[in-house]
């Protein structure tokens, strides 16, 4: 059954092999010169052409644009242009566009032209495809440089609507670079300030330990301390000396011998209460107090250095955050074209004739061939 049926359209083609240029060529170019000439809109396309500068480099990205043979390119700002053409083609800012130039309007259809104007039956997606098809973006990687094209049914039309387009742009790119900037440094700030109050809590801490001490650096009172025992042992060593050359002279028990041992020995005692206040098991020594207090010194530098390295980030953030902020910048304004670029209608019926002679010649080739098999 399926081999009778295409047996009967081979028979059919067959009887009107003779007719084929009629139905192959001839009627379709008079149907496509009939829409290109009567029916497709005219399109005049406005053009600007934009940069992506970061910083200080739109100098740098200029002399790539005036010496292209150096092999210069975009750059990092390739990445940025990538986003830029998303959000051209976006959803959102087709509907910022049509609520301020009204596109669908505008695109709405009214004439015959199907394939280039939205129909009053078309979902939104459909306004979406139109829209992306108006607008035409190009990147030149090599010079870095983002080509928008807009295409409307009057010169005016398409300049406004690149116009908005290149504001619309202007303010994402600088949005989200500051938004970047901004969360940057917040975070730096936020961890700033949480530096500054460790520091406050380390440097009360040690004003707390100083007045609960009474005293301000242990090491100071070390030494003081360490000169007393130098100059009471001093003091002990020269009356020792004394009374060696009084028990060289006396007796043991005369009365200046005595008296001497008396202070020798009240030398002694006070020797030991003074380096008792030194080393002591008791929380009251001062070498207890003294690795106390460099604990708490020891919190206040790190906390110290925490906060300083804090604040010389910070500022190093601020300063290459300002670096990093993006721009757009405009080489070419959108002008208002004053011939219609589109449809090109001799090229296009060249090119349609020619694919269609192409077809005719295989249908015709593949019926010649069967005949000669059947023969």
């Amino acid at each position: 059954m399926v081999e009778a049926f295409f047996k009967s359209i081979y028979d059919r083609v067959y009887q009107q092999r003779n007719r084929l240029e009629l139905f192959i060529i001839v009627i379709p170019m008079i149907l496509l010169t009939v829409y290109y000439t009567l029916i497709a809109s005219e399109r005049y396309v406005s053009e600007s052409r934009i940069v992506i500068k970061q910083g200080g480099d739109l100098g740098q990205q200029l002399v790539g644009l005036t010496i292209p043979f150096l092999g210069m390119s975009g750059g990092p700002n390739k990445d940025d242009a990538m986003l830029v053409m998303e959000f051209i083609h976006s959803p959102d800012l087709l509907d910022r566009l049509d609520q301020n130039l009204g596109l669908k309007e505008q695109f709405s259809q009214t004439g015959f032209d199907i394939v280039n104007d939205l129909p009053p039956w078309a979902k939104r997606e459909d306004f979406i495809n139109i829209y992306r098809r108006r607008v035409d973006l190009r990147y030149d990687n090599q010079r870095g440089v983002l080509v928008i094209g807009t295409w409307a049914k009057s010169g005016e039309q398409a300049q406004k609507l690149n116009q908005a387009i290149l504001a619309e742009a202007e303010k994402f790119i600088n949005e989200l670079s500051h938004k970047i900037a901004r969360e940057q440094l917040d975070f730096a700030g936020k961890e700033m300030l949480a530096a500054r109050e460790n520091l406050e809590k380390a440097k009360e801490a040690l004003l707390q330990y100083q007045n609960n001490s009474s005293f301000v650096d242990p090491a100071v009172e070390l030494g003081m301390t360490s000169q007393v025992i130098a100059g009471l042992q001093a003091q002990l060593a020269a009356k020792e000396v004394e009374l060696k050359m009084l028990l060289a002279m006396m007796q043991e028990n005369a009365p200046q011998v005595l008296s001497l041992r008396q202070v020798v020995a009240s030398l002694r005692v006070q020797i030991q209460d003074e380096r008792q206040k030194i080393a002591s098991s008791q929380a009251k020594g001062l070498n207890r107090k003294a690795a106390a207090f460099l604990d708490y010194k020891s919190m206040v530098d790190f906390q110290s250095d925490v906060y300083r390295a804090s604040l010389v980030a910070t500022e190093k953030l601020r300063v290459e955050a300002a670096r990093k902020i993006r721009s757009l910048a405009v080489i070419s304004s959108p002008q208002i074209p004053e011939r219609a670029e589109y449809p090109q209608r001799l090229y296009l019926l060249a090119v349609w004739l020619l694919g269609l002679c192409v077809l005719y010649g295989f249908v015709r080739l593949g019926i010649e061939t069967i005949e000669d098999h059947r023969d």
